[in-house]
């Protein structure tokens, strides 16, 4: 998704906040009680996310699909250190 991302000053920044945190990103819980509230939540609940944006596409042809993209992307980025799972443990904090 972060590929089709046509400008490239946010194409930029989604590549360089994924090269920076993507481990961090691929270890994060979504939720402590809720929807995906397990290691690599955040990274499926993100993916599921971006797919439904990609899929209401054709609904809303006037929308920036780029800044679509980024924000689905950032839209939980803290929960990289709410959620945060240790390198090798499986409960957060």
């Amino acid at each position: 998704m972060v590929a089709a991302i046509e400008d490239p000053r946010l194409r930029l920044l989604c590549q360089t906040y994924l090269d920076e945190y993507g481990e961090k990103f691929r270890r994060a819980a979504a939720a402590r009680d809720y929807h995906h509230a397990r290691r690599g939540g955040l990274l499926e609940h993100t993916a599921q996310m971006m797919r439904a944006g990609a899929a209401l596409g054709p609904v809303y042809p006037g929308l920036n699909w780029d800044l679509v993209r980024a924000g689905l992307l950032f839209h939980d980025c803290g929960k990289l250190w709410e959620m945060d799972y240790q390198p090798q443990g499986f409960v957060s904090p």
